[in-house]
């Protein structure tokens, strides 16, 4: 399914980034914000995707070069290729054959442990990613945020683009439910699902 025709999402995911930066530098750290990514190494994936990157994610790289997502950190293009690079060749070597993956109750992603069409945008400590999901499952939608874990692949719990996505955290973040430890390095806070349909 292609992804819909002069959205508003690009505008929508720089604004968010825009609002969770301010919040992590005022919160967090007050070296946070990064510099815009540079073109190239957008480019780059882009190069190495062998096709366009969403324009939301490409705002938001023009914003900020890897945003921190919780305790997941941020990538920028540059990290991301690299995440991506190293997930494909395992795949590429058959490494991921005999893996066994989430089961899905709705086939929004496709059961597979890794695929080329999958972009990182954050990674924590364990490897675990979200990813931009250009090659949904037949109930997704072609650039969904999707989970990716090391122990069982893919998940998602609803069809969230990353405007959305990055709009949640952004809310979240501001209505002072959440605040951050800074002996842990993580954050206190309801259970918070950003991919869920609502």
């Amino acid at each position: 399914m292609p992804a819909p025709q002069n959205s508003d999402r690009p505008q929508r995911a720089a604004a968010a980034t825009r609002r969770i930066s301010a919040w992590l530098q005022k919160n967090v750290d007050a070296d946070a914000f990064d510099p815009p990514a540079e073109e190239a190494s957008v480019q780059a994936l882009a190069n190495a995707l062998g096709k366009p990157l969403p324009p939301e994610l490409v705002a938001m790289w023009q914003v900020h070069d890897g945003l921190r997502i919780f305790e997941y950190e941020g990538l920028g293009p540059a990290a991301s290729k690299k995440t991506r690079d190293g997930l494909e060749s395992l795949r590429k070597k058959g490494t991921f054959d005999d893996h066994e993956v989430f089961e899905q109750s709705t086939p929004r992603v496709q059961p597979v442990k890794w695929h080329e069409a999958w972009i990182p945008i954050a990674k924590d400590g364990c490897g675990n990613l979200y990813c931009i999901d250009l090659a949904p499952g037949p109930a997704g939608l072609v650039g969904q945020v999707i989970k990716w874990e090391v122990a069982g692949g893919p998940f998602t719990t609803g069809s969230a683009d990353l405007a959305t996505v990055l709009e949640r955290y952004a809310d979240a973040l501001e209505s002072g439910d959440f605040t951050y430890l800074a002996d842990s390095g993580t954050y206190d806070g309801p259970y918070l699902d950003l991919l869920g349909d609502r």
